[in-house]
């Protein structure tokens, strides 16, 4: 209507001084062209990421994206005297931005803020942080915790969870394994989920798979699959201001390990919010990727995804699905074509069979939606890749999608070839010692040594991101650096002459965790500092392509960018305060 009035009274404007000054009124002065944003960063060493190595001195960011790189008084004669900000790097050196392609965050933040069991290294020690929580608690209040790992605890069978009894007889105690397919418990938390056998020895009782009983019948505590998520799904969920105090607490975590990005493996549905939220009010730093847990249902998540506004800046983006198709190795829980060293017979578990698993996959591909499988042993990752192979030919974009199969930690040669075939990413975890040491025990020093070769093949492979697996594993890609060069997980040996004895090249290495891991997320315009990519950066005290293991250990994290704005390192809390 005003719109309307403005153009009528304009052609009156000619004949009508009244309506000229009218007219003047109602058009819009043209709203003024937005001032660019530049960056200048500069006197330093800057990896750009380009796969050869090119470091310049100088690079330029405009709106948030990089527009040119090279000697600074190039860059200085092209800005002339446009108006520009500048980052001194002061000899510093200047990364992409480093992402984690492999973390839980409400659950990092969880192990960060809450009871934690990861690090216990007997059963004693567990027992006694099960008793100091319950003298802080009411009874009957949960006692909840993760992390634990058998093998860590110094035995190497299931500890018996009836020890926990002593230690909290009045408050129900769930501890889940570090891979969350397994959980210890004690009586309190099997009375309230009916997992007790009746006291009449004539009654009739059908116990729920997954129940570990003892010689005479008696639940030892110990749970898997189906009796596991009984009691899981009476622990009180915590209230949305925890919840959202440990996302935070997660990312300060990791933004003070060098961290810009990183791909939320198993995004709860209900946690998408509270993300949108932090975004909204400033606090959401880190540029998450989502990757939603399928645990309510395909179209549960296809809705969720449907329903999220994406952000143009891709701060928060929903990216895919992730599928657990197996468990750790430690818990003997990742499915393998031959059995387990210390347990014969024994060769793990696929959680889905291969027609639930295709039906997950092309679901999700039918909204375009990148399928994440997570599957550890050598027979899980088999099946991860013959069902993508499968919805090749069911979804006519699938070979778009780019499908990932997460932590592929067993990968036999024959499938190598199969994963630049089908356009498959794969996200590797690399192993501190004392967890190849457990890993060696399960399946023996032989078989884990064949299993590492191909972590040197990784061009025969494609980009290979990395990613941490935290809370199981310790989180950040400085970590994952740092055992992939120089861990005791790498080969000693090479019995097919097809490897060298050198360590992995300290670029393809840093690639993990920065272009490979921005293409295994299809964020082709992230990973590298190249003119049109995204400007997201790591500041470091030293270079993560060619420093010692001791230099990595003790490296600072000196600045933060994404987007060409400071998120978070020493810059960041200088400017903010902090």
């Amino acid at each position: 209507m005003k719109l309307r009035a403005a153009l009528f009274l304009a052609g009156l404007a000619l004949t009508s001084p009244w309506a000229a000054a009218r007219a003047q009124e109602l058009i819009p002065e043209p709203a003024a062209a937005p001032a660019v944003q530049r960056l200048l960063v500069h006197n330093g060493r800057i990896r750009v990421g380009d796969g050869a190595g090119t470091v310049v001195e100088a690079l330029l960011v405009e709106d948030g994206r990089v527009a040119a790189i090279g000697p600074l008084e190039q860059l200085r004669a092209m800005i002339g005297n446009a108006a520009v900000r500048e980052l001194d790097l002061a000899g510093a050196v200047a990364v992409p931005g480093l992402q984690d392609a492999h973390v839980r965050l409400e659950d990092l933040g969880a192990a960060l803020t809450a009871l934690e069991f990861g690090s216990a290294r007997s059963e004693d020690e567990l027992v006694q942080r099960v008793t100091s929580a319950a003298t802080t608690l009411e009874p009957g209040t949960w006692i909840f915790g993760g992390g634990f790992d058998p093998t860590r605890l110094g035995v190497a069978e299931w500890p018996d969870a009836r020890r926990l009894d002593a230690a909290a007889p009045e408050h129900p105690v769930l501890i889940s394994s570090a891979d969350r397919r397994a959980a210890l418990v004690n009586r309190k938390a099997l009375e309230l989920a009916k997992l007790l056998p009746p006291k009449d020895p004539k009654a009739r009782w059908t116990p729920p798979s997954g129940l570990l009983r003892d010689a005479d019948g008696a639940p030892t505590g110990v749970l898997l699959g189906e009796a596991r998520d009984l009691v899981l799904a009476l622990v009180p969920k915590p209230a949305a201001d925890v919840r959202i105090a440990r996302i935070l607490a997660a990312q300060e975590h990791l933004l003070a390990r060098g961290v810009t990005c990183i791909h939320d493996m198993g995004t709860a549905l209900d946690v998408l919010p509270l993300y949108q939220e932090l975004l909204a009010d400033g606090r959401l730093r880190l540029r998450i990727v989502c990757y939603l847990d399928p645990a309510a249902g395909i179209d549960a998540v296809l809705a969720a995804a449907r329903a999220h506004t994406a952000d143009p800046l891709g701060r928060l983006s929903v990216a895919g699905v992730a599928i657990q198709l197996d468990g750790s190795v430690g818990t003997r829980g990742a499915a393998l074509l031959e059995a387990y060293a210390d347990a014969a017979g024994e060769q793990g578990k696929l959680e889905l069979e291969h027609g639930k698993l295709l039906e997950l996959v092309t679901g999700a591909a039918r909204d375009g939606l990148q399928p994440a499988v997570l599957a550890t042993g050598d027979r899980a990752a088999r099946l991860a890749l013959d069902a993508f192979r499968q919805a090749r030919l069911l979804e006519p974009g699938f070979a778009r999608l780019r499908p990932r199969i997460e932590d592929g930690l067993f990968v036999t040669t024959r499938d190598w070839p199969r994963f630049p075939e089908l356009g498959v990413a794969l996200t590797i975890a690399p192993r501190s010692a004392d967890e190849a040491e457990t890993i060696a025990l399960r399946v023996g020093p032989e078989r884990w040594r064949r299993s590492l070769t191909w972590e040197r093949l990784a061009p025969r492979l494609g980009p290979v991101a990395l990613g941490s697996r935290a809370p199981e594993g310790e989180a950040g890609p400085l970590r994952s650096l740092r055992m992939l060069r120089f861990g005791s997980q790498l080969a000693s040996g090479d019995t097919e002459g097809e490897l060298s004895e050198e360590p992995p090249d300290g670029r393809l290495a840093l690639a993990g965790c920065t272009s490979a891991a921005a293409w295994a997320a299809r964020q082709d315009d992230r990973g590298r500092l190249l003119p049109g990519y995204f400007a997201d950066l790591t500041v470091l005290s030293v270079d993560p392509a060619e420093c010692g293991a001791d230099e990595l250990d003790s490296a600072q994290v000196l600045a933060l960018l994404v987007n060409g704005q400071l998120i978070g390192g020493e810059a960041y809390a200088r400017a903010s305060g902090r």
